[in-house]
């Protein structure tokens, strides 16, 4: 296919771009609201304009795509493997699908709900130490850390099992997400040379040190140990299609990019679900009657079989999805011509799939920017197959998609029911982007532990 200017397509330019580059969540949505789901060119520095693509359509061409013209190069990619390694299921490369084949049967449906009574526990645990901290002292909490310290719990569980402890669960945790937020300055400028130094560096690099002597040396502890149901055993006995054994190395790479995804879209979620709800008072209200006539009230454990009877709590995360989808963006590289639409695309270039904009489109959803839960009951039509994408697609679909939602909606239920939450945040908290969908500034949560006279 010849090389076609595709003068067709409005180009943002550079100067619109700089001008936006400390919000460009914000540049985003101005995009969405002026061309509608049209595809637009960014103009990110001299030489780079990528694609942003937002109607469903294109899209869905993108994802059935994505094993051999839509590549997972470029852009924050690069940043990721020097945190995720350039092996495994994160990256591109003769290793993705066979990391694939072997993580996708870990984590089905049937498996995750095996994983069921250890979420609820670690999901308990956490919460446990949260109202624990409420009863001592009367401070703020930090909100992203605190779910942040959720997520590490329980993924470190799933992922360990009983070889680490929660202390040391929580440094590996700690340690990715040093390294996943030490990346953010290269991400905002791609294509920036790695002998230029930016700001965290050196933070990520002293990361993945850390994080590396607690996971390595464990995966070679579980080979000499008998088979046992936590992920990182499973990995270390795993052979790969050929028969040989997964290497350290390998096994290393799945952990941490499982671990990175799982801890931002869990932890992002349950903060913008709590910041939503404060915006929101009689859907916080809707949910807590829910969680209380399904948990029981204060003092009582969420358990698995909970799940199925949280309805309007799930209404209430796939809203929270729609509104801040962690994974606002996802660049894919171009690696054989292609028509994308009516556009002609290339090897080099680059096209953003933006899950927040194709999420927000008026053409899809009614009152597209109104937080509505009520969008998700039970045999609602969805507008397109690809309208709601919070979990990526096509072969890169989020292999983790199940476990997110059996954590999300325990953790949930969880905080409601020991706990009475307060924000303080500003009304009306706008996103700032980054790899993942993060609250602009700083919001805080005053905790007051609920007991049965005073819930």
């Amino acid at each position: 296919m010849q090389r076609t200017p595709g003068a067709q397509v409005p180009t943002i330019g550079l100067f619109e771009v700089l001008r936006q580059l400390r919000d460009p969540v914000g540049l985003l949505a101005k995009l969405g609201r002026r061309y509608e789901g049209a595809t637009v060119r960014l103009q990110l520095r001299p030489g780079f304009a990528p694609y942003l693509v937002v109607d469903p359509n294109l899209v869905e061409q993108v994802w059935d795509r994505s094993d051999e013209t839509y590549l997972r190069t470029g852009m924050m990619w690069e940043e990721l493997a020097k945190l995720q390694g350039r092996q495994g299921i994160g990256r591109e490369g003769p290793d993705w699908k066979p990391s694939r084949e072997l993580l996708q049967p870990m984590f089905t449906p049937a498996r995750v709900r095996e994983m069921y009574p250890a979420i609820a526990d670690a999901v308990q645990q956490s919460v446990g130490d949260l109202v624990r901290r409420a009863r001592q002292s009367p401070k703020p909490v930090a909100l992203v850390p605190a779910m942040k310290v959720i997520t590490h719990t329980v993924l470190g569980k799933m992922f360990f099992g009983d070889r680490l402890s929660a202390e040391d669960a929580l440094r590996v945790g700690e340690a990715i997400d040093t390294s996943f937020q030490a990346m953010q300055s290269r991400v905002a400028m791609p294509g920036m040379p790695d002998w230029v130094p930016m700001p965290g560096d050196r933070a990520h690099r002293a990361a993945v040190r850390q994080a590396d002597s607690i996971v390595k040396p464990l995966i070679d502890a579980a080979r000499a140990q008998p088979p046992s149901w936590d992920v990182i055993s499973m990995l270390a006995h795993a052979t790969l299609n050929d028969g040989t054994r997964v290497k350290t190395d390998l096994a290393r790479n799945n952990v941490v990019a499982l671990f990175t995804g799982g801890t931002e879209t869990t932890a992002m979620t349950l903060g913008w679900t709590f910041i939503a709800l404060q915006e929101h008072p009689q859907i916080a209200r809707r949910l807590q009657e829910e969680v209380d006539a399904v948990v029981g009230g204060p003092g009582n454990p969420v358990l698995p079989e909970h799940l199925e009877r949280l309805e309007y709590t799930g209404m209430v995360l796939n809203e929270v999805l729609r509104l801040y989808p962690p994974a606002w963006m996802l660049p894919r590289g171009v690696v054989q011509d292609d028509l994308l639409g009516h556009i002609p695309v290339h090897p080099g270039d680059t096209v953003i799939v933006s899950p927040y904009l194709t999420h927000r489109l008026a053409s899809l959803w009614p009152e597209p920017d109104r937080f509505d839960p009520d969008r998700w009951k039970p045999g609602a039509r969805r507008p397109h197959k690809w309208a709601y994408l919070p979990f990526g697609g096509g072969v890169h679909r989020c292999v983790g998609a199940y476990l997110f939602r059996a954590e999300a909606l325990l953790a949930l239920a969880a905080l409601h029911t020991d706990l009475r939450i307060r924000i303080r945040a500003p009304r009306g908290t706008r996103p700032q982007g980054s790899i993942s969908l993060q609250p602009r500034h700083q919001v805080y949560l005053d905790l007051a532990v609920r007991s049965a006279r005073t819930s």
